[in-house]
């Protein structure tokens, strides 16, 4: 199952790499938040193999849309004496993320696996959209 996410993922960089991406970044974790989202609620949804693996597939395909944008943002916003240390401070948290698996398994096994999911998303749609709407610069960039 983890091929299907890299064939949608794989897809989207080479796509990405052949038309430069979005014009405005900021688009790109907006896209992402859409798409991956509505792709991981329809596979907590799917019962049926072949079908998860479409929605595994429509998931991967937002997951370079937000690294492309968000690293293509923290450079061009970034002093230059300070970039190295920008880029390793996004380095860490990206390293981190798998510290929200603990409360992920935790949220699993209480309250099953469709609502742990609709929490993961509900939460990264919060962060990225009131971002999003809450800075005229970000919408700028």
């Amino acid at each position: 199952m983890w091929g299907a996410l890299a064939i949608g993922q794989g897809a989207t960089a080479v796509t990405i790499g052949a038309t430069g991406g979005f014009r405005n970044k900021a688009l790109g974790p907006v896209a992402e938040a859409l798409i991956f989202g509505i792709g991981l609620i329809a596979f907590g949804l799917s019962e049926t193999y072949w079908l998860s693996l479409i929605f595994l597939v429509i998931t991967g395909i937002g997951i370079p849309l937000f690294i492309t944008s968000v690293i293509t943002l923290l450079q061009d916003h970034s002093e230059p004496a300070y970039l190295g240390r920008v880029m390793a401070v996004y380095a860490i948290s990206v390293q981190s993320l798998s510290a929200g698996w603990l409360p992920g398994g935790f949220l699993l096994d209480t309250i099953g696996n469709f609502p742990t999911v609709l929490v993961s998303i509900g939460g990264a749609w919060s962060i990225v959209f009131l971002n999003y709407a809450s800075s005229k610069e970000l919408r700028r960039a």
